[in-house]
């Protein structure tokens, strides 16, 4: 089942109550985090989880017929979400870890199915919402021709550690801090966004669970005035008061700082890493050079992203990035019409960065070619004999949106195509958080 006819097949099921109203049909028998009587069905999972964790989810004593287990959820705008799966029980028992479901939004053996699988219950909703703390999911047993749930529990999945402490910053820098839970300090990680402005407090969530504290930095936006509007020259010694600052904070370790950077921010994370003694650089969906501005449903200006000291910095210009057809050859085909030192002084000096370095990109990138410009960085790390640890870890069937383990990868955007597929891109996220992780923890040397 493709993932355009799983939506169909959701989408054309009966409606179903909302969690909180079968929670409450069901009473006493059922309460959150128990289980229902033995004699009866029961549904078995564990109470709390981190998000970035699996869950343990089994239904017993549901008999021979096929049932429906369904994961109903709230995203952080308040609009409901649902994944389901019908399965056939064997020996009355349904486990999503060893079998694969016979119809719902999603297909094969996966565990975790129900969740990065879930589906707006209204179709128009474009994406997750993702700016919450819990994810608080009712999980159901349901007969396979509807009716009131026979047995239920619910799940907190925290995005954000419970011990966390989180800050908005507006001085000397804008963004969100996420602090180390506990009371110790924690190694730093300075978080950049895309150029589409979105700051990455999900991302920072997640990452202070693992024991680091975070500043998802805001570096454009037009509801901050002292910001740029959009990715149009914005001054690199903006990023660099954001290293100094998270450095000398009293939630960090002395290690040097780690910088990740998501699409457009890859960039600058690489050129922060040329610039500073950081302790690692996560490129999730980047390039290792600059590229020229851009401006969100405008043509892009013809001038950098970026700038020193007041002058723009030196840039691949727009004429090389037109979409034609198929987005690698595009790109490969307009750098190659651009003249040697343009491209060598687009160029980030990769061999500049003291680091471990990590490539994350995507196989069916809709928005720009990640895996080639990640490749082509990897090359030129190989061609200079690098004296670090790097590496570029690529996923075939994964999107321009490697986030946050297990969070519906639903996309429906009239503007733009990020590509790949739902299941492609939830285990490009399964597999590139612990890879991620695992660079910050060396650069902290952890």
């Amino acid at each position: 089942m493709t993932d355009r006819s799983a939506s169909r097949a959701l989408a054309g099921e009966t409606a179903r109550p909302s969690r909180r109203r079968v929670l409450a049909a069901l009473g006493a028998a059922v309460l959150p985090g128990c289980r229902a009587p033995v004699a009866g069905p029961s549904l078995s999972a564990p109470d709390r989880t981190m998000v970035d964790e699996g869950v343990d989810l089994d239904a017993t004593g549901v008999g021979r017929e096929a049932v429906w287990l369904e994961a109903r959820t709230e995203d952080g705008g308040g609009y409901e979400w649902v994944g389901r799966a019908k399965f056939a029980p064997q020996d009355g028992t349904v486990d999503p870890a060893r079998t694969a479901p016979l119809a719902g939004s999603y297909e094969g053996v996966d565990p975790m199915g129900l969740f990065w699988s879930m589906q707006p219950e209204r179709l128009d909703r474009p994406r997750y919402r993702r700016d919450q703390r819990t994810q608080s999911v009712a999980l159901l047993v349901v007969p396979e021709d509807g009716g009131a749930a026979v047995a239920a529990t619910t799940l907190d999945r925290h995005l954000a550690h419970p011990d966390s402490a989180e800050t908005d910053v507006g001085d000397p820098v804008v963004g969100t801090l996420v602090e180390a839970p506990g009371d110790g300090p924690g190694p730093g990680v300075l978080l950049l966004h895309g150029s589409a402005g979105n700051r990455p407090v999900a991302q920072a969530r997640v990452l202070a669970a693992h024991g680091f504290t975070v500043l998802a930095l805001q570096y454009v936006s037009p509801d901050h005035p002292e910001l740029p509007d959009a990715l149009v020259e914005v001054p690199v010694e903006y990023a660099d008061r954001a290293v100094a600052w998270l450095a000398d904070h009293d939630a960090t370790t002395a290690d040097p700082v780690g910088v990740g950077g998501f699409s457009r921010g890859g960039e600058l994370a690489l050129l922060l890493g040329t610039r500073h003694e950081v302790g690692a650089v996560v490129n999730w969906l980047g390039a290792g050079m600059l590229f020229h501005a851009h401006v969100p449903g405008e043509p892009p200006p013809d001038t950098s992203a970026w700038s020193l000291d007041g002058d723009p910095l030196a840039a691949v210009p727009p004429a090389a990035t037109a979409r034609r057809g198929n987005l690698a050859a595009a790109y490969r085909d307009g750098l190659a019409r651009l003249p040697e030192r343009t491209v060598a002084a687009a160029e980030i000096p990769l061999d500049a960065v003291e680091a471990p370095i990590i490539l994350i990109s995507a196989g069916d990138d809709g928005v720009w070619p990640s895996r080639f410009l990640c490749a082509r960085a990897a090359a030129r790390l190989d061609a200079a004999d690098y004296d670090h640890r790097y590496e570029h870890r690529t996923y075939d069937d994964a999107g321009h949106g490697i986030g946050v383990p297990y969070l519906p990868t639903w996309e429906r955007s009239p503007r733009i195509d990020r590509g790949g597929t739902r299941r492609g891109t939830a285990a490009a996220e399964v597999d590139a958080l612990p890879r991620a992780v695992a660079y910050f923890d060396r650069g902290a040397g952890r």
